[in-house]
């Protein structure tokens, strides 16, 4: 189904995110670069990408990264969309990227945060815990 609304467009997105964030940790890798696709009801594509500051693994940050791509893609584009994904590239290790002088706390919550999910949805299954919504 082509969709036109933003809020059901980041619905979409939020579990491919979610998806792409385990599996960057399921391998003990970071992204430098998080890249979104948009596929318009007239089949053309579209494509944006951001590579932060630092390389990233937690779903928080892929998040706020690709949620910001979409958004704005929606304030310079119309018409409805038939296809959407989220990507990562340009990997590095977890032990190959430089530490931080201050780490972030909001950082290390969402490691913890993202590693007790994972741990839970290892045991019992990859859709036991999703995040409730967007905000």
């Amino acid at each position: 189904d082509d969709l036109t609304e933003l809020d059901d467009l980041r619905q979409i997105l939020l579990p491919q995110v979610e998806q792409v964030a385990r599996r960057l940790r399921q391998q003990e890798l970071r992204a430098r670069t998080i890249s979104l696709k948009v596929r318009t009801a007239d089949f053309r594509t579209h494509t944006r990408s951001h590579t932060p500051t630092r390389a990233i693994s937690t779903t928080e940050r892929l998040w706020r990264i690709a949620d910001g791509l979409l958004k704005e893609w929606a304030r310079e584009a119309q018409g409805p969309i038939r296809l959407l994904g989220v990507g990562a590239t340009q990997f590095v290790g977890i032990d190959g990227q430089q530490l931080q002088l201050f780490e972030d706390d909001d950082d290390t919550q969402a490691e913890t945060l993202d590693e007790t999910i994972d741990a839970i949805n290892a045991k019992f299954g990859e859709t036991t815990i999703r995040r409730a919504g967007v905000s």
